[in-house]
């Protein structure tokens, strides 16, 4: 009973993560659009959002492989 109760809570953790994923994903994309209009020092502002929601996603990714692999290895 115990395993199902981690396994529901891992799904919800990796669900999470990926739900994350593409939040950044989704920031990314409308920055760049952003930026291919931006001037001065906005060029500066939209490249560093750019470069955050690319490591949130990356960080999200890392997690939900993470808890993927810690899941996999309890129930080994």
């Amino acid at each position: 009973m115990l395993v199902f109760a981690s396994l529901k809570l891992s799904d919800l953790l990796i669900d999470s993560f990926g739900k994350v994923m593409k939040e950044a994903s989704k920031d990314k994309k409308t920055y760049t659009e952003k930026l291919e209009t931006a001037t001065g020092d906005s060029v500066f502002k939209y490249l560093l959002l750019i470069n955050v929601s690319a490591l949130e996603g990356y960080v999200a990714q890392t997690r939900q492989q993470a808890e993927q692999s810690f899941q996999l290895s309890k129930i080994v």
